[in-house]
């Protein structure tokens, strides 16, 4: 028994009940996606940011070697460096970067994905672009 619509006592009906917590379950996993979809709408927001600030930041004549796609790329070759590297372990809030370091491990990664081959020199303009992005975010 619960309280109907107009406040009396009813019986519940099963079908409506497996209706009900249904329906609650499935609202409850649609806010969970949405929620992890604004969160991935946050993150490739960034993500633009972070490759419009690189393209203003590079000279031109490195900025000629790398495609927007490239610096996408970049970005994630960055993190997966970031995480192999040990420096998401690293429980102090700043956490001393190897720039030459990971740039070197950023080229060799995009000559292994086929992505292309890029000079490291020139790929640590686009960790220096990335870094400075995020002084200017603190």
């Amino acid at each position: 028994m619960h309280k109907g619509c107009f406040g009396g006592e009813t019986e519940e009906h099963p079908l409506i009940v497996v209706a009900y917590n249904r329906l609650r379950t499935n609202n409850t996993h649609r806010l969970t996606i949405m929620s992890e979809f604004n969160e991935e709408l946050l993150f490739a927001e960034e993500d633009r940011q972070t490759v419009a600030f690189i393209q203003g930041y590079l000279p031109q004549e490195i900025k000629e070697k790398f495609t927007e796609d490239d610096l996408y790329y970049f970005l994630d070759a960055f993190a997966e460096y970031c995480e192999t590297s040990g420096l998401m372990d690293n429980e102090d809030e700043e956490a001393e970067i190897d720039i030459e370091e990971a740039a070197i491990f950023m080229a060799k990664q995009a000559k292994k994905e086929k992505i292309g081959t890029f000079d490291a020199e020139d790929v640590r303009w686009v960790v220096d672009g990335q870094l400075e992005f995020w002084e200017t975010q603190e």
